[in-house]
């Protein structure tokens, strides 16, 4: 991540299966964050009072320069290309970054 911001549950298994296809089910795919913060919703038109509301998503709240997804047993190509088509889902800008050896 280049920003700071929140990420949905829905968002993450978006990029899940998006990776998973793109890399055509070889390799390893590693989530480097969960979803554990409970957002609540009030229906629309309730009057004010009377509790918080029921529960609506998951999000996870991320940090500037934190990793999302590892990647492993695939070549550099094909990750590039996995990693451009979890960009375009993204709300908010992200950068893939390898590790030298």
């Amino acid at each position: 991540m280049t920003k700071a911001g929140q990420i949905s549950a829905r968002l993450l298994e978006t990029c899940r299966r998006t990776l998973s296809r793109t890399f055509q089910r070889r390799g390893k795919i590693v989530l480097r964050v969960f979803p554990d913060i409970p957002v609540t919703k009030k229906p629309s038109e309730v009057r004010m009072g009377k509790g918080k509301g029921s529960l609506d998503h998951w999000v996870v709240n991320v940090q500037a320069g934190q990793i999302l997804f590892e990647f492993d047993g695939v070549p550099l190509a094909v990750a590039t290309q996995a990693a451009a088509a979890v960009r375009q889902k993204m709300g908010l800008p992200v950068q893939f970054i390898t590790r030298s050896m």
